[in-house]
């Protein structure tokens, strides 16, 4: 049994992948642990967003596309 944080602020494996999102200006980390997260490079003080936990298996792969109105995370 694994004991989790209600909220992962870092990974608990290490980082496969990292992806950084100019836009925006936020960082995704992809881990060994199956989660994603999102950093905003524009608060280096508390950069942590969010977690993303839907993932079963490493994060090999980020791909974020925009088209400059609406984006979308892939992942794999």
């Amino acid at each position: 049994m694994i004991i989790r944080e209600e909220q992962e602020t870092v990974h608990r494996g290490g980082v496969n992948t990292l992806m950084m999102d100019a836009v925006h200006n936020q960082l995704y980390s992809g881990g060994r642990d199956g989660i994603i997260q999102v950093w905003d490079m524009n608060n280096l003080k508390e950069p942590y967003i969010m977690s993303m936990e839907h993932h079963t298996d490493w994060i090999n792969d980020i791909v974020v596309c925009c088209n400059g109105r609406h984006c979308k995370l892939t992942y794999c």
